[in-house]
């Protein structure tokens, strides 16, 4: 019988508990892999398996650590069944190129919505992004700066009203991640970059975050305010040339999530982004349309 590291691994995570020494070998791996991970030393197969998003107060996010952590979060998340049937994501297109930013305090990828055979560039249609940042696991639908025009037509038809009707929607969708884990919070965000060259990091000349909840008639917390709904959409309708991205989803943060450091964390990760289906289907149309 072939034995797997990975195989050993999980055995040692599920000691780790009562054996300080199964605890501190799983360790070893987890730094070693990664370490490996950053040289591009792997070729196939890993030393380990996802666990879990390990972040905390207790256990500050680092570069390396987030880099393995996302690596082996997207290579289990591009096998779900659920993402494939439900939003039809391409599992064989690639993610990013590389996993930059040693510097950063977050590193992401994503998966395509794009369709089998379809070589447009993955900032020409929405994806699915997964971050891991230095306080929160971001789950988000992102629709890029470089939208196709199709999708971008959609979209502003929709109007203010009919996107607020379909953030509704989302909002209703994430209603079972939120009873699971109510730490989480619905997120929407539009950020404008400025990129002095092109590999360069970029400068940010305006961000918005807010609570997606904010935009939806409720009882008690947070307080609605539509105006953040409508600034984010706004200013994707008349950019006017500004590098502009949106983006819909849902922030978990380690501190509120304890959720996050079990195995089965990716059934949230999932599920939030299966919740964010009304904006897929947006983009679905769209490719329906062009293509016909």
């Amino acid at each position: 019988m072939l034995l797997e590291w990975r195989n050993i691994y999980a055995w040692l995570r599920r000691h780790s508990s009562i054996s300080l020494w199964a605890a501190r070998t799983a360790e070893y791996l987890e730094i070693a892999e990664a370490k490996l991970i950053d040289n591009e030393q792997f070729v196939e197969g890993t030393l380990t398996m996802f666990s879990g998003f390990p972040f905390g107060h207790d256990r500050p996010f680092t570069y390396l650590e987030g880099k393995r952590v996302l690596e082996l979060a997207m290579g289990d998340l591009r096998l779900r069944r659920d993402l494939r049937e439900k939003l039809g994501i391409n599992p064989k297109a690639p993610g990013r190129p590389a996993i930059t930013g040693r510097r950063s305090d977050a590193v992401w990828d994503f998966l395509s919505l794009t369709r089998a055979g379809q070589m447009e560039n993955f900032t020409n249609y929405p994806h699915l992004t997964l971050g891991v940042v230095a306080k929160a696991v971001e789950v988000m639908v992102t629709v890029p700066n470089a939208i196709n025009s199709t999708v971008r037509r959609n979209l502003i038809e929709l109007g203010e009203t009919g996107f607020s009707s379909l953030t509704s929607a989302i909002v209703r969708n994430l209603k079972p991640v939120l009873r699971k884990c109510p730490g989480a919070a619905p997120w929407g965000r539009g950020v404008q970059r400025r990129y002095p060259s092109q590999r360069a990091t970029p400068f940010i000349d305006a961000r918005i975050d807010f609570d997606l909840r904010t935009a939806v008639p409720q009882s008690g917390s947070p307080k609605m305010q539509p105006r953040w709904l409508s600034a984010a959409y706004n200013s994707f309708v008349h950019k006017a040339g500004a590098n502009y991205q949106m983006q819909m989803g849902v922030l978990f943060l380690y501190d509120r999530c304890p959720q996050l450091r079990e195995a089965d964390a990716l059934d949230l990760v999932a599920e939030a982004w299966v919740a964010c289906k009304p904006l897929v289907d947006l983009a679905r149309q769209g490719a329906r349309h062009r293509s016909g």
